[in-house]
This record gives C-alpha cells, sequence and structure tokens, in this order.
C-alpha cells in the first residue's frame, strides 16, 4: 500500500488515496433529456469509480464532496434557457440532488456560444450513483475536451 498523506517540509499536505473524479466530453452527441456521456477520463481515484461508457460516477466512500460542471453550447437559437441536473440514485432509481439542478439563459439577437458553470457541496452515501442529466437544451453540446468539465473531490 502507498503513502496515505505526505507532508512536505514546506507544509503541503498532498493526499494522494483521496476519493475523486476528473471527466470531459471528447466525442459524444448530448441530447435533450439523455445522461450526458462524459467519455474521456482525466483522473480517478479509486481506479473503476467513473464509468465513461455511461457518464455515471460510483462514490467509492461517504462524505461530502465538492462537485463542479462545466459545459459550453453550441447555441442554434437566439433566445432560451439551459438546464443540466445533478442526479443520484441511492436506491429505485435516480432523482435530482437538492440544489443540483444548473440552470444558464440565453437572451439577445446574437446566435452564439453559453457556458454553464456550477458547483456545490453534496453529502453522498457509499455506493451511491451520480450522473448529469440534460433536462432542456437549446442547441448542442460543444463536443471538445477544452470546454467541458465534471469533477468531484472528496472534502470530510
Amino acid at each position: 500500500m502507498g503513502d496515505r498523506i505526505k507532508i512536505a517540509s514546506s507544509g503541503g499536505v498532498n493526499l494522494p488515496a483521496q476519493p475523486g473524479f476528473s471527466a470531459t466530453i471528447n466525442s459524444q452527441s448530448q441530447s435533450n433529456g439523455q445522461v450526458v456521456v462524459w467519455d474521456t477520463l482525466i483522473y480517478e481515484t479509486p481506479t473503476g469509480s467513473f464509468n465513461t461508457s455511461t457518464g455515471i460516477w460510483t462514490v467509492p466512500q461517504a462524505g461530502r464532496y465538492h462537485v463542479t460542471v462545466n459545459l459550453l453550447s453550441q447555441r442554434n437559437t437566439t433566445g432560451g434557457d439551459w438546464y443540466i441536473d445533478l442526479q443520484v440514485n441511492n436506491g429505485p432509481g435516480f432523482s435530482t440532488v437538492s440544489g443540483g439542478r444548473m440552470y444558464t439563459s440565453k437572451a439577445g439577437n446574437s446566435n452564439v456560444h453559453a457556458q454553464l458553470n456550477a458547483s456545490g457541496i453534496f453529502y453522498f452515501s457509499k455506493d451511491s450513483q451520480v450522473r448529469t442529466v440534460l433536462t432542456s437544451q437549446v442547441g448542442s453540446v460543444n463536443q471538445t475536451i477544452l470546454h467541458n468539465l465534471f469533477c468531484a473531490q472528496l472534502l470530510s
């Protein structure tokens, strides 16, 4: 077993076994009402907790997690709202986490991109399944690793 905590002489603390993940979108097409499939894994601890085929993360340890979602849309209208839900499955099915609806709106006359950026701290039980779902979409998700990110890191 490797080091669980590393403390540098400068006082910096490194927790290499701290549960978390970071994923992005490289090639998947995303549609309204569908689970966002984050198909490119940047990192995960422990290995095997994030499924790039389904976009679902299985929580490896109960606790409070800082979760961040960033998405860029290829807007094809001049107005409209865009929602994404952070959902968790603790048993009979997935439901939106309290405080987990992320929103951006677009108004005006131009047909330009819209960026959705949201983060929060959520408590998840061990083995909960977590995903993001497009619940209202105007345009499509920009399919590039430069603009899209879904990540979580255990805080306590």
